[in-house]
């Protein structure tokens, strides 16, 4: 967020005594009359009238017009916010409207452009002759709906180790804006609740929901965390939702793990003999393969592979490494190849070979 523009949501309004009055700063309707209403916008900033005062609300930061409806009357109209007299930086606005004098209920609304971002009203605004009255106003922000997301090429391993992914999670004002507390504290902010489809070994931010209002300008984060050890056939379908119908968002998080054709292969003094190791991802999500699978073996001059297995850099066609391992001699009775993601070291399989007229059982 744009910390110059960044107007703030609060319990209490910055439409605050000490604003300015006389003729001078007059916007707009109303008469001639000897009263007006000043109505304050602190965007963030100590307060220009008290350093110790800070109960700012929540604004947006794209707002760029004040509307206001005083009753009786009514007395409608609107306000561009730039062109109310602002000191400080972020800067503190100050509209001051002219009224009959009267005793008001006023409304406002926060708008970017024609869209509502807050509103806020204030009862038994008393409105005198010659003078400008301060409002203070209660604003509360209009809550559009929740927004997920991961970082780009985020996926889980079926590797046996706690993995996490950190997600953004926020709920969001008509215009994309993130509803947070950096300035002060927001008055309506909804639940937010995290569920998951093929979700086994899954953990969605601990509890599954978020009831604490970010207080970052850039929002706020929940932790996604697997297990390693779930089999999902699937990919995960990470869901957050304020509990407004039709507002839920969703993420996609796939799942990649290792497989082999046989294990333990056995090998012959007549020739190679192959076996293959695929890695496989979960259907329905986004998916970054290996391209090249990282590699040890215990069978040291015992058996000779082709293509001949690299501590690093084995190059995989169609997300698999298909080897031909032969047996040289019978001086073991049987080795280990392991293969091993380059992506997640903590991602591999190991293969047994038994080596021929010494045939047992291998650990795998």
């Amino acid at each position: 967020m744009n910390l110059r523009t960044l107007l703030v949501w609060g319990m209490s309004a910055c439409f605050f005594a000490g604003c300015s009055g006389g003729t001078g700063g007059v916007l707009g309707s109303g008469t001639a009359a000897a009263g007006s209403a000043a109505i304050r916008i602190d965007a963030g900033g100590l307060s220009s009238q008290s350093s110790s005062r800070r109960t700012p609300d929540y604004v947006g930061t794209n707002v760029d017009t004040v509307a206001y409806s005083f009753s009786p009357g009514p007395i409608t109209g609107s306000v561009a916010l730039n062109t109310c007299p602002a000191l400080g930086s972020p800067a503190t606005y100050t509209c001051t409207i002219s009224v009959p004098p009267n005793v008001y209920s006023l409304t406002i609304t926060l708008k970017k452009a024609a869209v509502a971002v807050g509103t806020g009203t204030a009862a038994s605004v008393t409105v005198l002759p010659s003078q400008t009255t301060p409002v203070s106003v209660t604003v509360t922000p209009v809550n559009q709906g929740p927004a997920l997301s991961v970082p780009a090429g985020s996926q889980f391993y079926v590797d046996g180790h706690t993995q996490t992914i950190t997600s953004t999670a926020n709920e969001l004002d008509p215009v994309g804006d993130v509803i947070t507390t950096f300035y002060g504290p927001v008055s309506n902010y909804p639940t937010l609740t995290f569920s998951g489809t093929n979700a086994t070994g899954v953990t969605l931010n601990g509890g599954n929901t978020i009831t604490t209002v970010p207080t970052a300008q850039t929002g706020g984060t929940a932790p996604i965390v697997y297990n390693g050890l779930g089999a999902n056939a699937s990919s995960l379908v990470a869901k957050l939702s304020d509990g407004n119908a039709g507002t839920a968002v969703t993420v996609t998080i796939p799942y990649l793990s290792l497989a082999y054709s046989a294990s333990p292969v056995q090998l012959t003094a007549s020739g190679a003999q192959s076996f293959t190791v695929t890695e496989n991802a979960t259907a329905g999500g986004a998916v970054t393969y290996d391209t090249t699978f990282n590699s040890s073996n215990t069978c040291g001059t015992h058996v000779t592979f082709n293509p001949a297995l690299l501590a690093q850099f084995n190059a995989l066609t169609a997300h698999a490494l298909t080897v031909n391992a032969t047996a040289v001699d019978s001086g073991m009775t049987s080795c280990t190849v392991t293969l091993t993601s380059a992506q997640d070291t903590n991602l591999s399989t190991t293969v047994t070979l038994l080596l021929p007229s010494r045939l047992g059982i291998g650990v795998y």
